[in-house]
């Protein structure tokens, strides 16, 4: 009551005019000049309580200590007792006062300016906590607009907010999930590890196996080709066998050591009188029942026995003695249809006067061209075989040699075939040394119009066949194509090879092979004549790896015997000569192909099983983290609750702390008054 009129009757201005340094102050000088002890020990707590909440108005900002927030704290933390307030009060604060001061304001209207300004402390506390309220609230709202938010997020995309907002609020949470999820984790890896380790180890076998099975496939080319070329080389040994047996007969004959029998009548006919069907009426009948009972010849200059002279006859008269030899030879030859490198004939060329003798045929050479340079240019039947491009050479070597593939004439009719000859002497005596000339050539043509009979079924890995002469390069048989005419491996290979050094490569491991005679010997290991005649290299044939097996087609010459028994230089028994080369291109693309198929089906069901591991992993993930958040959920929810609550509770006590100085400090200052006012009632009274 008391309070509420003295309010209503204070002077305003007074209280506005009072600094609140001054005013505390006051309350200590006035009671000190009273010298009312009891009330100035009331005033001192009074002021003591009431600096403290100067010390809360320092403080009166969110965030602040609480502990300093305590009545009292301030001075207590700093050792700052009441005592020593009274000390400093007492003997030096008064002396900045006006000593007026008192006397404009009554006593009784500076008690009330005390509990005004009590009321303005309580005012300034409840200031304090609503903005703490408002703190509050605010905090309140921003979590309310965040679950509004977490809401709206949750429907455009659940998983990706879940997991953000999951990482970000609930650390405790995600902290379990990765516990949960640590033992799936490992499995996963582990898993992975596996299948990758499992995939290389895979893949290792694989390739060994590619790179076995690779190896195989050359060895069974290199078998296959092996007994391919065995082939050939039968047929061409077999040509050597045949011309040193009809050598050395045809050298016995010519020494007269060979008994004749005087009865023979030889069936030999002139070709352009066979042709023309003129001539000798029997043997005429003996050709067109079988031409390979008869015999033919051909001279450049004449064509009847009348108007050739004693030596032309002489060569006629011996040679019809030994060409029963190559009639059983081609006899041979026409029944065996497996020999697919046929003989087409056999004949002698004569060197004295160019005169052939061969097997029977008809034809002419009207249409026969004379070779370039033949100094038998003028004569009447045209052919002469001294102008042949195989006589040369032929008399120049002592054994046999083997010329390119080329276009020879049958009797008027060409043919592509390979060319075997070799020279035969006459000595005047058996003796090796003696006195000899060269009396003539035996020939032999290999038709090679069937030679691809021999690669029927070859190896399918192969991107190609090639038999050719090493030395001129000429192709005798392409897989690829028909050979009619005189072809080289440039034309049909390295001329259309991108990288010219692979081009150079190849032609360079041909001419490593082009040596014709690879050895001289006295003796030949028969059980294995050919051990050294394959070799192999690979090139790159316009972006494709292929692999060449090259094999040497040897023919083993027996050198005729007077050139091994002269007694200076005599020549070694035997001849190891490179014919033909025959090449089996591989393909590596082609020869890998089973094991890239074989690897391709591993890795493709590799990857489906690692796709479902994947996917079965990924549930096991996906349950486990839903099942973790909810355990993590209903561990840590009722804790979070629980802090919250507690939250509330250290909030309310500090309000309630904040609240009891000021309530202590009115009770002081309405004491004070009542006090006050009683003391001077008395006072009144006694008066």
């Amino acid at each position: 009551m008391v309070y509420s009129q003295s309010i209503s009757n204070l002077n305003v201005t007074i209280v506005a005019n009072i600094l609140y340094n001054q005013f505390y102050l006051l309350q200590i000088i006035y009671l000190n000049q009273c010298g009312d002890k009891i009330l100035q020990e009331y005033a001192f707590k009074f002021l003591f309580a009431t600096l403290c909440h100067k010390d809360i108005q320092q403080y009166d900002r969110p965030g602040a200590n609480v502990v300093s927030l305590k009545p009292g704290g301030y001075f207590e933390k700093n050792n700052f007792k009441e005592q020593s307030l009274k000390n400093f009060i007492l003997s030096g604060v008064q002396k900045r006062l006006e000593p007026n001061f008192l006397k404009n304001i009554g006593f009784q209207n500076f008690y009330l300016i005390n509990i005004i300004i009590l009321e303005q402390l309580d005012q300034k506390v409840k200031e304090f906590i609503q903005k703490l309220q408002i703190e509050i609230n605010q905090k309140k709202i921003i979590i309310k607009k965040k679950i509004t938010f977490k809401k709206m997020l949750k429907q455009r995309n659940k998983k990706q907010f879940f997991l953000l907002e999951f990482g970000k609020q609930n650390q405790t949470q995600l902290i379990m999930t990765t516990i949960f999820l640590l033992p799936t984790s490992i499995l996963l890896i582990s898993t992975i590890i596996s299948l990758f380790y499992f995939q290389q180890i895979s893949l290792g076998m694989i390739d060994d196996f590619a790179e076995n099975l690779y190896q195989d496939q050359i060895s069974n080319s290199k078998i296959l080709n092996t007994v391919v070329v065995q082939q050939i080389n039968g047929q061409v040994q077999k040509i050597a066998w045949h011309f040193n047996m009809m050598n050395q007969f045809y050298g016995k004959l010519l020494l007269n050591s060979v008994q004749k029998n005087n009865n023979f009548i030889a069936t030999v006919q002139n070709q352009q009188l066979t042709y023309d069907g003129k001539g000798n009426a029997e043997v005429l009948k003996i050709f067109n029942k079988n031409q390979l009972l008869t015999s033919t010849w051909i001279q450049p200059n004449y064509g009847n026995l009348q108007q050739l002279n004693e030596t032309s006859l002489q060569q006629i008269f011996q040679t019809s003695h030994v060409d029963f030899i190559w009639k059983s030879i081609k006899y041979d030859d026409n029944i065996e249809n497996f020999r697919w490198m046929q003989i087409q004939t056999m004949y002698y060329g004569f060197v004295s006067d160019g005169m052939l003798f061969g097997m029977g045929s008809k034809g002419n050479y009207k249409s026969y061209i004379i070779p370039p340079g033949c100094p038998y240019n003028d004569q009447p039947y045209l052919f002469d075989l001294r102008c042949r491009f195989y006589y040369q050479p032929t008399i120049k070597n002592i054994s046999i040699s083997v010329f390119p593939p080329a276009l020879n004439i049958n009797y008027g009719t060409y043919y592509f075939a390979t060319n075997i000859c070799q020279r035969i002497k006459k000595y005047s005596s058996q003796n090796a040394d003696s006195e000899n000339t060269v009396y003539a050539i035996l020939c032999s043509t290999l038709n090679l119009k069937s030679i691809s009979t021999y690669f029927i079924n070859f190896s399918k890995n192969s991107v190609y066949q090639r038999l050719l002469d090493p030395r001129q390069l000429s192709l005798v048989y392409d897989s690829n194509m028909q050979i009619k005419s005189v072809t080289q491996i440039q034309d049909i290979e390295t001329k259309y090879l991108q990288d010219q050094f692979q081009a150079q490569n190849y032609l360079g491991e041909i001419n490593a092979h082009s040596k014709f005679v690879l050895q001289e010997t006295d003796t030949i290991n028969l059980s294995n004549p050919y051990s050294s005649s394959q070799s192999t290299f690979e090139y790159n044939r316009n972006g494709t790896e292929c692999f060449v097996i090259l094999n040497s087609v040897i023919m083993i010459d027996k050198v005729p015997k007077q050139e091994t028994l002269k007694t200076v230089n005599p020549a070694k028994k035997y001849q190891i000569k490179n014919i033909y080369l025959f090449m089996d291109v591989l393909s590596k693309k082609t020869m890998l192909v089973y094991a890239q198929n074989l690897q391709d089906t591993i890795i493709f069901y590799n990857k489906i099983f690692l796709y479902i591991s994947w996917g079965l992993v990924l549930i096991m993930l996906f349950v486990l983290v839903i099942y973790s958040i909810l355990i993590g959920f209903s561990i840590f929810q009722p804790v979070i609750h629980l802090k919250n609550i507690l939250d509330q509770i250290k909030v309310q006590n500090q309000k309630e702390k904040l609240k009891q100085p000021l309530s202590a400090l009115q009770q002081y200052a309405f004491h004070f008054l009542f006090l006050f006012t009683r003391k001077s009632n008395s006072k009144e009274l006694a008066k």
